[in-house]
């Protein structure tokens, strides 16, 4: 298991009894690949507390948006999300009340990585 600064890393979501507008007349095996998604941590250079893996919301945004649509994170951080959105052809607006993780963000999202 991956760890940062020695402590262990990893991210699971339970998906026991979800039903999802859209999907809710449907088997949630149709839906997700397993009862629990499980991903690695991902290293990043710039400082945040919480940065999570980029399999995280191309999971979910691929599961509840097409190409074109609008992706809500009010959560912003260093841009994790908004980088994913960009990259899968979603438009994207990102909520965040630090401006110096608003700045690694924009230079995440529209910059060359």
């Amino acid at each position: 298991m991956p760890s940062v600064d020695g402590f262990a890393m990893s991210f699971q979501f339970d998906f026991n009894g979800v039903k999802f507008g859209y999907f809710a007349n449907q088997s949630l095996d149709l839906i997700f690949p397993d009862n629990v998604l499980e991903l690695a941590t991902e290293p990043v250079s710039q400082k945040h507390s919480a940065v999570f893996p980029k399999g995280i919301p191309e999971f979910f945004i691929n599961l509840f948006t097409v190409e074109g649509d609008t992706v809500l994170y009010p959560f912003l951080g260093i841009g994790t999300s908004g980088l994913v959105a960009r990259r899968l052809g979603r438009n994207f607006i990102g909520i965040e009340a630090k401006a110096e993780y608003v700045q690694i963000a924009e230079e995440r999202i529209f910059g060359d990585t």
